[in-house]
This record gives structure tokens, C-alpha cells and sequence, in this order.
């Protein structure tokens, strides 16, 4: 299996505000473009929400998919539906519209361009158990697939081809880069005294 795979320690998140809290960015790709200048292709990032009432950034041509990780929000886009969220709900939208949220929270975020393709995903993993991480869906026309995987609690393990162990502590984030045609051989680990919760993200671009 050919993979690359890189740990985003807390020292290397970017820490910024935004008109409602504040916002870690947990991974760009590429890792030389910018947020503010919008010539990203994907982005995760986890932000807080600290006022009642807050606008949420306008983005053009941005596919956005929000998960809850604390708190309750009503999201009111324009000309929608009002959508409410507890913890651990996901909600896809376009950052092209304009969205207003009333609650406090924390939530995660992926964002993707029209190059690519992802998904959000909560996985529980009980104390002393691990998971094989398969992909159930792969788009051929892709060349690559990414998978972050973000924890909300506790340290664990990344096992790779059985043969190699990588300790990630909490709030680090694991970014595995995979050619589209291949089958990784990854499983998470979770060696600790209490159960463990993630966030995986998967990109295809």
C-alpha cells in the first residue's frame, strides 16, 4: 500500500476569530494555499460558537459540512427551512448561502471545493477495542483519498499493515493520504481505560 500519513500537533493548528467565536484550523489542503485568499481545495477546521446570534461566513463555490460537537443550534439559511442540531448531527449545506445560527456550541467543520468529494463521520470506540478503517465507498474518477481522523477525548493508535504503531495524543489530528485504486491497511486503537470518540473525515480529490 502506498500512503503518506502526517500528524498536525496542537502547536501546528492555526488559531484565528471569527465574527461569532473562534476557529482552529486543523488541516489545509494544499498546505500552502490560505483560507482568507479561498484557493484551498479542502479544509477542516473546529470552531466555537460563543453568541446567541451569529452570521456565518460567506463562501462562494464551497460545499460545507458542519457537525455538531457540543451544545444545540438552529441554523436558518436563506429561503430554507430552519435546521436544528444536537450533538453529533451533521448537516451539509452551500457556503454560498446565507446562513444565520442562534445557540452556543462547538462544532466541526469540512469543507470541499467542487474538485472533491467528503464526508463526516462520529465513531465510538470502547476502552481496549479498535476498529478497521475500510471505506465503503470509492469514485474511481478521484486519484486520491484522504482520511483525517480528529479526537474529541483521549489518546490512541494508528496500526498500519500491522507491522507499524503511531501514538496520537488528543487533539492532534492524523491526515492519511491513499491512491484512489488501492485498499488501506489501517486500524485505530484505543489502548485507554475509557472509551474513545473520533472524527473521521474522508476526501476524494
Amino acid at each position: 500500500m502506498s500512503y503518506n500519513i502526517k500528524v498536525i500537533k496542537k502547536e501546528g493548528q492555526r488559531v484565528s476569530r471569527w465574527d461569532g467565536g473562534k476557529t482552529t484550523q486543523l488541516y489545509i489542503y494544499p498546505e500552502n494555499s490560505s483560507y482568507e485568499k479561498g484557493n484551498f481545495k479542502w479544509r477542516i477546521s473546529c470552531s466555537t460558537i460563543e453568541i446567541d446570534k451569529s452570521k456565518f461566513t460567506k463562501l462562494p463555490n464551497i460545499q460545507r459540512k458542519l457537525m455538531l460537537l457540543d451544545g444545540n443550534l438552529i441554523l436558518k439559511h436563506e429561503n430554507c427551512e430552519e435546521v436544528n442540531l444536537n450533538k453529533f448531527d451533521i448537516h451539509t449545506f452551500s457556503g454560498e448561502l446565507d446562513t444565520i445560527s442562534y445557540g452556543k456550541g462547538i462544532d466541526f467543520n469540512l469543507m470541499t471545493t467542487n474538485n472533491c468529494i467528503g464526508e463526516l463521520e462520529h465513531i465510538y470506540i470502547k476502552s481496549k477495542m479498535q476498529i478497521k478503517l475500510n471505506e465503503d465507498y470509492v469514485d474511481k474518477k478521484y486519484k486520491y483519498r484522504f482520511i483525517c481522523i480528529y479526537s474529541l477525548n483521549n489518546s490512541f493508535n494508528i496500526e498500519i499493515q500491522n507491522k507499524r504503531s503511531l501514538e496520537i495524543q488528543n487533539g492532534e489530528v492524523v491526515i492519511i493520504k491513499i491512491k484512489i485504486n488501492e485498499v488501506e491497511n489501517l486500524n485505530i486503537v484505543n489502548n485507554g481505560k475509557t472509551d474513545l470518540q473520533i472524527v473521521k473525515s474522508t476526501v476524494h480529490f
